[in-house]
């Protein structure tokens, strides 16, 4: 598999497949003993959940000159300053991505604390369970509060809250304006009933609530491509 994806990278720039390789150099890590290193592994787990779509990124900007240093500021400047609507677009999906993902990891590891004990220094093991099921539905709730309540993921979408209000009636253009709005209106209340379920079950929930709303993201970014 890793072959595989190394030689696709390949006939890409030099800095994908740089990307490419170093993203297999952490899951080796990983495999080899990083997992068990506080804090780190969960960010790991979220970083390698959204670095396809950064390593995306740099499929639309000319990276061939650049070194890894030049490629993080292109990265940096296009996502936040003017520049290429489609890296913005991929690297938003991350940062809503990498926060959930990271959240989900430490709700995984308080169901694996018995399990962890003695083995891995995990965030539940060092502040204690109900400390960490705080802080990941915390993050959870951060990351849903930035979704609804600031403009930015509406109007990349390609919605606005005074554009629900005369919906089309044609249905590919009612798909595009009601995709993202579907996705918050099922995701977020999925999320809230997550963190009132038994662990086990509120993890299990908690997963699907973040495919939901990725799902809805991709989507609406997709129809409105």
């Amino acid at each position: 598999l890793a072959l595989g994806h190394f030689l696709v990278a390949e006939s890409c720039s030099r800095p994908f497949v740089i990307w490419t390789c170093s993203n297999l150099g952490i899951m080796l890590s990983y495999a080899l003993g990083v997992q068990k290193v506080f804090i780190l592994k969960n960010l790991l787990c979220g970083w390698l959940a959204i670095s396809p779509l950064i390593g995306a990124s740099l499929l639309y900007m000319d990276t061939t000159a650049m070194s890894m240093n030049g490629i993080w500021k292109a990265i940096i400047s296009t996502s936040f300053l003017n520049g290429n609507e489609d890296v913005r677009k991929l690297c938003s999906l991350a940062a809503v991505g990498f926060p959930m993902h990271v959240s989900r990891e430490i709700l995984k590891d308080i169901e694996d604390a018995d399990i962890d004990k003695g083995k891995k220094a995990t965030l539940p093991l060092v502040i204690g369970r109900r400390l960490s099921r705080l802080l990941a539905f915390g993050i959870v709730f951060t990351v849903l509060s930035g979704m609804v309540f600031t403009p930015v993921y509406w109007n990349m979408f390609g919605t606005s809250l005074a554009s629900l209000a005369s919906l089309p009636l044609e249905p590919v253009s009612l798909l595009k304006k009601c995709m993202y709005p579907a996705a918050v209106v099922i995701g977020i209340p999925m999320c809230v009933r997550a963190s009132l379920l038994p662990l086990r079950q509120g993890q299990a929930l908690l997963k699907k609530s973040i495919y939901v709303l990725l799902a809805g993201m991709i989507g609406s970014l997709f129809f409105n491509s």
